[in-house]
């Protein structure tokens, strides 16, 4: 490609010839930031990978919106538009968060069983505390003075939410701190009680001292693998669906190696003297469009460093924003073996080679969390388009929106999260103001579905419990309606035969507006990636008119509009809202 040349960020995929006729969906594509026609790459069949969770704690309520939200954009697309879904999903099972997370956990239990003395517990806390205080100073020092120096508005705007998260993040460890005054003061006295409540500091310090002792693997694998199960399960409660395929980092150990080989022989990528192996992205952008994506966006060193690894070094780098396609293990670390010595995959290189593996040099569809644009999603085309050699893997790109909590994005790392299960069991706290918390109820699976369905899927979403609340109160209004139409079902053959059937002005008038919801219900359908709020307005829309319906005429009046009601359980079952087996 000559220099100066434009590489387009997407190509158009074309249309099939002798492809039977249907409907056309308009999608929400993230490689082109507007809705674009809907074209399988081979017929009928839609290949989709989606980005699975990195299973090193309990899912929260944004991993629900993401999972919820793909779901019903999957029934819709087999349900309406009778396209047979591929669809993989992968578990990340190694990572440097599973790794420091299992590792901790495990010098935790072992501390906690040596049965520590109060004093002892406050020494290691105390000590610690002050170490990431003086980390906590000295970072935020540095990124005020990027910002000060900063003249760019985005990059500008993505320090100061630097700043912001990293102080809300030390007020975590301030309160660890609080708790610590108040055990030396005599107010906590168990010892199991203080260690609940100052865990994270005393498991960092552990594993500063011993963390490289820990060598069995095993450790590993068994934390992932319990909160695997504990995700499967949740999504199992919101009636989410299985995918087709779902995939491990762990088994497919040759794959990676062999495909990061390939990128390497490609011209695409070295090997460091100390074992690691980086994307070089200069030669990339020589012919190829690298962030097609986020390609408008301000980059923070925390999305760097974020898609790095916290146990990532960087050494031998050619360049800053080069990226691990293969990270040399150090002591208590997992490893695996390779050409470059024991190691394990970088974060993005394993989607890039499951979802090869199964679906092919194409993927008509990728789908994820919005925080994974960048660097993850744009590193993974890079990657496949590095190994494969042309210039587009995915067709469209679907991002699920932010979920925030106030004015914080929820976050596991900011700890600002509601895992999915205290929301279906109850019990959980939300805080209202910084004066006022309430305890929440137990919300149904259904409910939880109908909130994010209030709420374009691909935009940010503000939870609240007003918006729980009137979840809460749609779910009752349909139960009232359904339970309605299946009392007056009940009787509907006896009574046919002795009401009048012919239509007055009422009935004109209702069939008329009914008509117009069935209308715009389907034309939500149709463009279902950007607003499935819509969709789900112009259901609500549909189901007042059955209301107001039994309410003027009762039976007689409904036996003549048995299909307006059809229209609306079809719609409800597609999305899976009213679906016994779903939910």
């Amino acid at each position: 490609m000559s220099e100066g040349e434009s590489i387009p960020r997407w190509i158009p995929p074309p249309k099939q010839e002798g492809a039977r006729p249907r409907m056309t969906p308009m999608v929400s594509n993230t490689l082109t930031d507007k809705r674009v026609e809907f074209v399988p790459k081979e017929g009928n069949t839609v290949r989709w990978y989606i980005c699975g969770p990195t299973v090193y704690d309990s899912s929260h309520l944004g991993h629900a919106r993401t999972y919820v939200a793909f779901d019903v954009i999957r029934r819709i697309l087999e349900s309406f538009f009778g396209y047979d879904i591929f669809c993989v999903m992968n578990i990340t099972d190694v990572d440097d968060k599973i790794i420091l997370r299992a590792r901790r956990n495990y010098l935790l239990k072992q501390y906690r069983e040596s049965k520590p003395s109060l004093e002892a517990v406050l020494e290691d806390g105390f000590v610690e505390l002050a170490q990431a205080q003086v980390k906590f100073e000295a970072k935020k020092a540095m990124l005020e003075a990027k910002v000060a120096a900063e003249t760019r508005s985005g990059q500008k705007k993505g320090l100061e939410e630097e700043v912001n998260g990293l102080v809300y993040k030390h007020k975590l460890v301030e309160a660890q701190g609080a708790a610590l005054a108040a055990a030396k003061a005599g107010e906590i006295k168990d010892v199991s009680a203080l260690l609940d409540k100052v865990g994270d500091l005393i498991s960092s310090k552990l594993d500063g001292e011993k963390g490289g002792d820990v060598r069995d693997q095993e450790i590993f694998r068994a934390h992932a693998a319990y909160y695997e199960q504990e995700y499967l399960e949740d999504m199992k409660a919101l009636g989410v669906r299985v995918p087709d395929v779902l995939t491990r980092v762990t088994e497919f150990m040759p794959q990676i190696v062999t495909y990061i080989e390939k990128i390497i022989a490609n011209g695409f990528a070295y090997a460091t003297t100390s074992g690691d192996v980086y994307f070089d992205i200069r030669a990339f952008q020589k012919d190829h469009a690298y962030r097609k994506l986020s390609y408008n966006a301000a980059t923070t060193a925390e999305q760097l460093a974020e898609g790095e690894g916290a146990l990532s070094s960087g050494d031998g780098k050619k360049h800053e924003n080069d990226f691990a396609l293969w990270k040399s293990s150090k002591p208590g670390e997992p490893a695996w073996d390779s050409p470059w010595g024991g190691g394990r995959p970088g974060w993005h290189i394993e989607c890039s080679v499951m979802a090869s593996d199964v679906l092919g040099d194409t993927l008509d569809i990728h789908g994820g969390g919005i925080d994974l644009c960048f660097p993850h999603h744009d590193n993974e085309l890079a990657q496949a388009e590095a190994y494969y050699g042309h210039q587009q893997w995915v067709n469209y790109f679907l991002h699920s929106g932010h979920l925030y909590i106030g004015n914080q994005k929820m976050s596991k790392s900011l700890k600002n999260f509601f895992t999915i299960r205290e929301l279906l069991k109850g019990g959980s706290t939300m805080k209202l103001s910084d004066d006022e918390s309430i305890t929440l109820p137990a919300y149904t699976a259904r409910q939880l579905r109908i909130v994010f369905m209030m709420h374009e899927w691909d935009k940010p979403m503000y939870f609240s419990k007003d918006a729980l609340d009137i979840a809460v109160g749609k779910e009752k209004s349909f139960k009232e309606f359904f339970g309605l139409v299946k009392s007056m079902a009940r009787d509907d053959v006896a009574s046919v035969a002795n009401t009048p059937q012919a239509w007055n002005a009422k009935d004109m008038a209702m069939n008329a507006k009914i008509e117009a919801a069935q209308v715009l219900s389907r034309s939500v359908l149709e463009v279902f990636l950007c607003m499935y709020t819509g969709l789900f307005r112009h259901i609500c829309l549909g189901h007042g008119h059955g209301c107001k319906n039994q309410g003027h005429s009762g039976a007689a009046h409904m036996s003549r509009h048995w299909y307006g009601v059809a229209t609306i359980s079809r719609l409800l079952k597609i999305t899976s809202l009213f679906c016994k087996r779903a939910l």
